[in-house]
């Protein structure tokens, strides 16, 4: 089992662009908070893809 999280920036959520999305599969999410889905995903996507996290 796996759980698929997508991120697109800002400026395309507001100008609705799907073109330019990036994906993290998260797997083994069987009693997983969701809390510790979405920090696993970020720290994915900022390791794999060099984005800054910003909160």
């Amino acid at each position: 089992l796996y759980i698929e999280l997508w991120y697109r920036s800002r400026e395309d959520e507001l100008a609705n662009i799907d073109s330019n999305c990036i994906c993290v599969k998260i797997r083994k999410v069987i009693d997983v908070h969701t809390s510790d889905v979405i920090a696993s995903a970020i720290k994915e996507l900022t390791l794999r893809h060099k984005l800054m996290a910003c909160f």
